[in-house]
């Protein structure tokens, strides 16, 4: 807790809202696909402790060209989601105010019947100047449409090169939440890195504080998977397992992960194998690091 209400300034001289909190929020992604394809470590709707999450994202739903919903996999998913949908939007589609129009008018009638409080945005990496002025129109147009009734989120990457076509000036003041893509981030010359590492995280994020994105409306990304190397003299291949996959592993093994104090990650190395990993104690260092700089929270 920091502000007024406490006499503790917050990080970069600011709070996060009306309450003084830094940091307390906490979104969770739900992806719908796995329950029904997936045959071990299936999480059923039933499985969610929704006591964790200030919100739950249903993911992913998704649009056929007439904007008519193709994917949703739970019928019953409008009993447990707490905030909203994710949706993938047709790219490339949003340069028309008429293909706006009718996507908003979908989006606000589908919500308001399944009682969902919100929608999140999740558009990757949009990669023109027509993207780039037809998200923001999207943004401000639905804005409009749904006033209060309904919130708006969006996923944001972190990378300067995949940020260049996203005018977060521009969509800020129309957004609730926003969302960082910060995982997945790795060294330009491809050498062994943590794509969790906050010292890279804190690099990337800075960009958003000089395009006046208020840290209030920043949600940290928390990644359930890990990178790792093959080492070699020459050259490394990566690859990628889930957190659950590391813990067996680790215990079969015998092996003992490594802080880095820096990064706030883990990392363990095995044969010529050197993967980085966050768990628990890594997760509340970097909840700790967006209270500090007066983020609205983390998502995962």
């Amino acid at each position: 807790m920091c502000g007024t209400a406490t006499n503790t300034e917050c990080g970069m001289n600011v709070c996060c809202n009306g309450s003084n909190y830094c940091g307390a929020c906490f979104l969770g992604y739900y992806r719908g696909a796995p329950a029904t394809s997936q045959t071990c470590r299936v999480v059923q709707p039933s499985n969610i402790s929704v006591t964790k999450f200030t919100y739950l994202y249903y993911a992913f739903a998704s649009f056929d060209a007439s904007f008519n919903l193709t994917a949703l996999k739970s019928a019953t998913f409008q009993t447990w989601v707490v905030y909203a949908s994710l949706v993938h939007l047709p790219i490339g589609k949003l340069s028309g105010s008429a293909n706006r129009a009718k996507f908003i008018t979908f989006i606000k009638a589908w919500m308001l019947k399944y009682g969902l409080q919100g929608v999140d945005l999740d558009w990757g990496v949009p990669g023109s100047p027509a993207d780039k002025s037809g998200y923001r129109a999207l943004v401000k147009e639905m804005s409009t449409s749904l006033g209060t009734t309904c919130k708006i989120s969006m996923a944001f990457p972190v990378d300067c090169g995949d940020m260049f076509w996203i005018d977060s000036a521009g969509m800020v003041p129309y957004l609730d939440s926003i969302g960082l893509i910060t995982y997945d981030q790795s060294n330009a010359d491809g050498t062994v890195s943590a794509h969790t590492s906050i010292v890279t995280i804190a690099s990337n994020t800075l960009l958003l504080r000089f395009d006046t994105v208020p840290p209030a409306k920043l949600n940290l990304g928390l990644a359930t998977y890990s990178r790792g190397f093959t080492l070699g003299s020459t050259s490394y291949s990566t690859g990628v397992m889930a957190l659950f996959d590391i813990n067996d592993l680790i215990a079969s093994k015998g092996l003992t992960s490594t802080l880095n104090s820096a990064g706030l990650f883990k990392s363990i190395q095995f044969d010529n194998q050197w993967i980085a990993k966050d768990d628990a104690s890594t997760v509340a260092l970097k909840k700790g690091w967006t209270n500090d700089y007066c983020f609205e929270g983390t998502m995962v």
